[in-house]
């Protein structure tokens, strides 16, 4: 299995034949590109939305009324939001927190996060109701991921980790609006995943999260047991 850290939050994950977007988010504002335009986004069987926020939500409904084999996986609202677009319904599919499903090849839990999840520009007036935020636990092949989405620490990890045995996770570590590195090192202490990679810092937003000083704290805290994996947005990763 293979993953591109697309920046922010946004990962494209491949296996065997089949590839799932997560949050895929080109720009903002426009003109300001967060991943290389050579990573093919057109390919994908799925697409997997945590919220509604512009930098998650990002290109999902362009990109679903142009592909037009790929199926859109979110919840509720954030279905019915894309519905009334003119998404097609058949490329639409929806869950809710605590259910699980099979898209393709690929296998997602919903859990909880600890966030919002408006949906539109970033202001009162565009902004609409976009059901609760959340992450996904993915199985394919034989690999186990936790993709935490936007939430600040809750200590119900212990039971993702108890109940799903996430190999590899992906955390937020940027502060200020999710989990800062402090926190989400005590999030791989409650997860204890073979490999972990930190997302949602940096870029157009400057979110000061520090993924050097984050990487530093899991080894000298959790020791050896745990790879932080920190790519640069394009950089090919095997899982």
């Amino acid at each position: 299995m293979e993953a591109i850290w697309l920046g922010q939050s946004g990962f494209k994950i491949m296996e065997g034949k089949k590839t799932l977007l997560i949050d895929p988010w080109h720009k903002f504002p426009p003109g300001n590109v967060l991943f290389p335009r050579e990573v093919r986004l057109d390919d994908a069987d799925v697409i997997a939305v945590t919220h509604g926020h512009l930098d998650h939500f990002g290109e999902t409904m362009s990109m679903a009324g142009k592909l037009e084999k790929t199926k859109v996986l979110t919840n509720y609202e954030l279905m019915m939001f894309l519905m009334e677009m003119g998404v097609p319904k058949e490329r639409l599919i929806s869950m809710n927190i605590g259910g699980t499903l099979k898209v393709e090849d690929f296998e997602f839990t919903m859990t909880q996060a600890f966030h919002s999840s408006g949906i539109g520009e970033f202001g009162p007036k565009q902004l609409v109701y976009g059901g609760m935020p959340a992450g996904y636990v993915i199985r394919v092949g034989n690999k186990t991921i936790y993709h935490a989405g936007d939430t600040g620490l809750f200590s119900d990890m212990k039971l993702i980790a108890e109940l799903y045995k996430p190999e590899v996770v992906m955390l937020s570590i940027g502060d200020v609006y999710t989990m800062g590195p402090k926190e989400a090192v005590r999030a791989v202490a409650f997860l204890r995943p073979k490999k972990v990679i930190p997302m949602h810092y940096g870029g157009t937003f400057k979110l000061p999260g520090d993924p050097a000083i984050f990487k530093e704290m899991v080894e000298r805290e959790l020791g050896d047991g745990v790879e932080v994996l920190v790519p640069k947005p394009g950089e090919r990763l095997e899982l």
